[in-house]
């Protein structure tokens, strides 16, 4: 292939992974032009000042009103660096606009450590001495309404002795969405930290909007605008990109003589960005270029006329599509997308690619998510290569659940994905047409988290926690989804997410951040009012969902979350010695407990009214909350067994409600029988909703789906903390499996068991930790090896190591 002018869009880039120090050795993003960089722009300052304050003029600044948002303060921890630069952006403010900043940082040693503090509006790619260093590199604005996270970069490989040029392109998309919050204002910050001495954002920063980015203001009048509809969801832009005005902006020896010094925004800490907080998440990763899976009908074949052209990626992902191609024209259009564009009737994401004549290579820098990308491309081109690069929230360690029955290893591995694709800046949804941090979404999530994932997926769950304290309000409310341009409340959803808190706690032992939103939960709880009878007068919030489908019995199913979130919230408290209002809560939980049977019990299980018609949702809740007799549970059993009206989202529940009963053989032939066409299916994620059709079954990707990744973890495998951050804990393995090989990640580390046969013998291996407790229930068992001792009941107590035990 000839050598390509654009480094952008060459197959080989030297990368580093967001807030990662090493970096993946492929070539160079250099420039083939060799003009002089800006060396007279250096900017050396101490830590204590900055060098743009003496000529610029005085700006008028305020700070946020933040009046009626109580909990704000909670974050505080995290202002953890204190900004010597200063908010910038070029003279104009366009929306859908792509602004490279060029700043030259002067070294007399290589250094030590150097760490790059970085917030923009609204997404940023890093580039040291013409090498990518980051994407993505700053998360959504919002952990309040008015303010903005920032990001620590580990950038010490990146720099050495002499000039370097540190490059940062911000997508300023100019309106906010789901998970992000719109400042109403262009703008980046960074302090680069280089061995203590500051090169900060400031008015000697070079300044570019680069043409090769088009959008609206310029295709319009061209009459080259792509007028689609789009998900009103999103804040997210599409990218419309042409490889004829394309510049090597990033490039060490590329020559900005002609761009524009920055213009200051804003200082530090007002508006229009707000006070600053630190991310805790782990940066997103970004891989090598990997070749689509099935490349070969159309690598090297010139297209005649215009043509569809679908390529597999190895599963549904997060992703960087990457392609090279020669085209006969200049100004040959290709759109692309992927196999997830359309889903419910509501678009995600199509992005184009203007050509060059020649020679082209694309590598786009804004994720997309699918498990097929789409070119449509004209007549005249000729693909030589496409592919992408995965990118998606940092998980180093994961659960496994390993079965003989093949079915259930699928169903796990596919809930695993699904939780995986549906992370990045926050939990969300779906990946695609909304990108929605939604809190019963979340409650599903969060529990898969503690569930499968180790210390990385606790991060993301400690986020949202954290976040919440900006969010809740005054008058006790909090909305539905946090960050959000909409303040909707839906209670049930709240509810659900409310139970995944003591959960957290029991999990990771993390007593400050449960302790700063234990008020918020406990003044929402308080909203509620009861009827006359005693039992929870039904609240409607703004956003009255219950779940998708027919049937639900609100009343029954309210009753039965309001209780359980209480009664696990004042368990909590307890637990943080919080008891203020413990008198109250016992009495609203008697009340609650007495009013439920004479209100609910009918002859053929529990429901709001007697017609002979029973939800599986609601009887599924009066078990797991405990509202329900153990007398019942029979009636409550076939109900669950016959009666199929949960959506994936509350499916979790009525599963965990038959496990609970004790029934696993009829909690195993729902599941299958539910997810058995996902299971079947040659997708790697679970859909939103029973059917795969893109325009009526939703999506093919959905965060609340991977209930079967929690009943299979803690009801089969039967691995539990009971007490705070696993310092004890069981593990009561259901026997409904024959052969089970499982791991669970715990503060104190790992820990795992195998359940196998082997010459017509039964063997139980654990990899344990201390403090541990194994219930066999009235399975006599003979210890064959290791440190564990045997009570009278038949259980062990596990004092750590490997212990191997035979069931008798």
């Amino acid at each position: 292939m000839k050598k390509n002018n654009c480094p952008i869009l060459l197959l080989a880039l030297t990368l580093a992974s967001c807030g990662a120090s090493s970096s993946s050795a492929v070539s160079s993003l250099v420039s083939s032009e060799t003009s002089l960089p800006s060396s007279s722009l250096s900017s050396e300052v101490s830590s204590s000042s900055s060098s743009a304050l003496s000529s610029s003029p005085e700006i008028e600044e305020e700070k946020a009103d933040r009046t009626g948002y109580p909990y704000i303060q909670n974050l505080d921890a995290l202002k953890e660096h204190a900004f010597q630069g200063k908010w910038i952006w070029e003279a104009k403010d366009i929306a859908d606009t792509h602004v490279a900043f060029r700043k030259v940082v002067s070294l007399s040693a290589n250094p030590q450590r150097a760490t790059l503090y970085l917030s923009a509006e609204s997404k940023a790619t890093v580039f040291i001495n013409g090498k990518l260093v980051a994407v993505d590199a700053v998360l959504k604005r919002g952990p309040t309404p008015f303010d903005s996270f920032y990001q620590e970069i580990d950038v010490s490989a990146h720099l050495g002795k002499g000039e370097n040029i540190l490059c940062i392109l911000v997508h300023y998309w100019g309106k906010g969405g789901n998970a992000s919050v719109y400042a109403g204002k262009g703008g980046v910050l960074f302090d680069l930290d280089v061995d203590g001495i500051l090169y900060s954002s400031d008015s000697n920063v070079k300044v570019k909007r680069l043409d090769e980015y088009r959008n609206e203001r310029v295709l319009i009048p061209a009459g080259e605008y792509p007028d689609r509809k789009r998900s009103t969801f999103l804040a997210e832009r599409e990218i419309y990109f042409d490889a004829r005005l394309e510049t090597a902006f990033y490039g060490k020896d590329f020559d900005d003589s002609a761009w524009k010094e920055a213009t200051i925004v804003s200082s530090p800490g007002y508006l229009p960005f707000g006070e600053l907080y630190r991310s805790t998440i782990p940066a997103f990763t970004l891989e090598d270029i990997e070749e689509c899976v099935d490349v070969d009908e159309m690598i090297g074949k010139k297209t005649t006329a215009p043509t569809k052209a679908t390529f597999r990626l190895k599963e549904n992902m997060q992703f960087l599509p990457y392609f090279e191609l020669d085209s006969d024209t200049d100004g040959a259009k290709i759109s692309f997308y992927t196999n997830t564009y359309i889903t419910t009737n509501l678009v995600s994401l199509m992005d184009d690619y203007v050509a060059k004549k020649g020679a082209n290579a694309y590598q786009q820098l804004y994720w997309r998510s699918g498990s097929s990308l789409i070119l449509e491309l004209p007549a005249g081109i000729t693909l030589r290569k496409v592919g992408y690069r995965r990118s998606e929230y940092d998980v180093k360690t994961r659960s496994r659940f390993y079965t003989g029955d093949t079915r259930l290893t699928s169903l796990y591995d596919k809930a695993y994905n699904t939780l995986r694709i549906c992370m990045r800046d926050t939990f969300m949804d779906c990946p695609e047409r909304e990108r929605s941090p939604y809190s019963g979404d979340s409650a599903n999530q969060i529990d898969q988290c503690l569930a499968g994932m180790g210390e990385d997926g606790w991060k993301m769950i400690e986020k949202t926690y954290k976040t919440l304290n900006g969010w809740a309000k005054d008058d006790a409310t909090f909305q539905l989804r946090w960050p959000s341009t909409t303040s909707n409340e839906c209670p049930m959803q709240n509810l659900a997410f409310i139970l995944t808190i003591p959960n957290y706690y029991l999990h990771t032992g993390d007593e400050q951040t449960v302790k700063e939103i234990y008020p918020i939960l406990q003044d929402y709880l308080n909203l509620w009012e009861l009827n006359e009878d005693g039992s929870v007068a039904y609240r409607n919030g703004t956003f009255m969902w219950t779940d998708w489908g027919s049937g639900q019995d609100e009343d029954l199913m309210e009753n039965g979350w309001y209780y359980w979130a209480l009664k696990s919230l004042d368990e909590l408290g307890t637990a943080l010695g919080i008891n203020d209002q413990a008198a109250q809560n016992a009495s609203t939980l008697e009340s609650i407990r007495d009013a439920f049977y004479p209100k609910f019990k009918k002859e053929g299980g529990f429901a709001s009214v007697n017609n002979g018609k029973y939800d599986d949702r609601g009887n599924a809740l009066a078990v797991l909350s405990g509202l329900a007799k153990e007398e019942d549970y029979p009636l409550i059993k076939d109900v669950l067994v016959s009666v199929k009206q949960a959506s994936p989202y509350m499916e979790r529940h009525v599963e965990a409600a038959l496990a609970k009963m004790g029934y696993y053989e009829e909690c195993l032939n729902r599941m299958l029988e539910r997810f058995g066409p996902m299971i079947e299916e040659d997708e790697s994620t679970l859909w939103e909703l029973w059917s795969i059709d893109p325009v009526k079954g939703g999506t093919p990707n959905h965060g609340w789906s991977g209930g079967p990744l929690i009943v299979l973890s803690e009801e089969f495998a039967g691995i539990r903390p009971t007490s705070i951050g696993y310092a004890t804990y069981d593990i009561v393995p259901s026997f409904a499996l024959e052969t089970l090989s499982t791991n669970v990640y715990t503060p104190k580390g790992e820990l795992s068991y195998s359940l196998y046969k082997e010459h017509d013998k039964t063997y139980l291996e654990i990899a344990s930790l201390p403090g541990g407790t194994l219930r066999l229930g009235e399975k006599d068992s003979a210890l064959l090896s290791g440190d564990a001792i045997k009570g009278n009941d038949g259980s062990y107590a596990l004092n750590g190591g490997n212990i191997k035990i035979e069931i008798l």
